[in-house]
């Protein structure tokens, strides 16, 4: 898929918010951005600051939607991953980098939105099963 993969760590943000609520989502949106800033060697901060804000927002749908819904995680995590990429796109465009918006969509964020929604039910439940096992 032209190099584009699934974000597994975007997926766990938003699962874990979702289920745990909005601090919850802050807290795993920071530790699993700082990760993934750190074993990319990336801009320290690129991925931290997407994941916090996604983790928020759709940590505030905790008590708002179905759980066991697969559809409702899957249509998160494609909004989730236009947001968590804009954000990405404004911070590198705050500190100089010239990036092209409209090829950026056609080639990148569209694509791996859909990809992140397919891979999002099945990853969602697969957080549900593990939970379900430790209470």
């Amino acid at each position: 898929f032209h190099g584009i993969r699934p974000d597994l760590v975007l997926t766990l943000v938003v699962s874990g918010s979702m289920l745990f609520g909005p601090e919850a989502g802050i807290g795993i949106g920071f530790f699993a951005g700082l990760l993934q800033d750190l074993a990319a060697a990336n801009i320290l901060g690129l991925n931290l600051i997407g994941k916090m804000a996604v983790g928020y927002l759709f940590g505030l749908l905790e008590k708002k939607v179905f759980k066991e819904n697969l559809f409702v995680p899957a249509l998160a995590v494609f909004f989730a991953t236009i947001i968590n990429d804009a954000i990405s796109f404004l911070f590198l465009a705050a500190i100089g980098y010239r990036l092209e918006l409209s090829r950026a969509w056609l080639t990148g964020i569209g694509m791996s939105a859909a990809y992140n929604m397919i891979v999002a039910g099945p990853f969602y439940y697969l957080v549900l099963r593990v939970l379900a096992r430790g209470r």
